[in-house]
């Protein structure tokens, strides 16, 4: 049991240090670009489905790890 805490504790870690890296990253580029104001549709629907697939992937990882036992 320990160990399954374990790994979800570096899975959590991992995807949630790649979503921010990467909106981090999104965020400077704008503010660079000098629209850090404005916000398009495409933005949005980036940033769901970015967070959406970076939450579930971790998921989906850690049920086929548990059902491999």
């Amino acid at each position: 049991m320990e160990n399954q805490k374990q790994s979800i504790k570096s899975l959590i870690l991992l995807y949630g240090t790649i979503l921010a890296v990467i909106t981090i990253l999104i965020s400077v580029v704008k503010y660079a670009m000098g629209n850090h104001l404005e916000r398009n549709v495409w933005e949005s629907v980036f940033g769901i489905a970015l967070m959406i697939a970076l939450t579930v992937y971790p998921i989906m990882l850690l049920k086929k790890e548990i059902t491999d036992f």
